[in-house]
């Protein structure tokens, strides 16, 4: 939830980071889109927009099993989450939702 967190992108990088170690210590394969592309996103000052980080995400939802969306605070808000519930369900694949905050 990049650009729904409230305390900012860094925030959300390091919640996102969070919720791929957790996943990883759980034999779960990932691919985190904001841990991913945070730090990229950082390079690119202003040549970033939604479109790009997208074609992205498109590109990694259609090479995934399916997709985990956590619902962290906002995320019902997020274009980029529906986009890509949006994606798996048309390509048959399976959404899963996990609780927010983790119960590590």
């Amino acid at each position: 939830v990049y650009t729904q967190d409230r305390k900012g992108p860094e925030h959300a990088f390091s919640n996102a980071c969070e919720v791929g170690a957790y996943l990883v210590k759980h034999g779960i394969n990932v691919f985190v889109p904001i841990a991913h592309s945070h730090p990229i996103h950082l390079w690119m000052l202003n040549e970033s927009n939604h479109a790009l980080w997208m074609a992205q995400d498109k590109a990694m939802v259609a090479n995934a099993a399916g997709i985990i969306v956590v619902k962290m605070p906002n995320y019902e808000k997020s274009k980029g989450i529906a986009m890509e519930v949006a994606w798996a369900k048309e390509q048959g694949k399976p959404v899963y939702y996990l609780d927010w905050p983790l119960n590590v």
